[in-house]
């Protein structure tokens, strides 16, 4: 059974970023991600959901310790197709944030 520090790492290395480009694209320190890969903390809701989005992968896949799909891709990713999601995912939340916060 893999738990998240693990599977972090997991789908981290898989597509070869390193933890200083991963703390940059969910806008948190390196250290953050450092101790998400040790065990020693775990990421808030928000930063779950952008690393799942990030890698495509599912948060039942990130947290559930004897998760096992039916059918699991376990193919390296493309890291282009990741970062056009990743910014499409992030103007996604600009567009959302934006909508959230307009004054009343």
């Amino acid at each position: 059974m893999m738990a998240f520090s693990e599977r972090l790492w997991k789908v981290r290395d898989e597509i070869g970023i390193s933890q200083e480009r991963l703390a940059e694209e969910l806008n948190v320190s390196r250290q953050a991600v450092a101790k998400w890969e040790s065990g020693v903390a775990m990421p808030d809701i928000d930063n779950l959901v952008r690393i799942s989005v990030f890698f495509q992968v599912s948060l039942d896949y990130l947290l559930k310790e004897n998760f096992c799909p039916k059918a699991v891709n376990e193919s390296i990713y493309d890291s282009s197709e990741i970062i056009d999601f990743t910014v499409e995912a992030k103007k996604i939340f600009m567009g959302v944030q934006s909508v959230l916060v307009q004054p009343g």
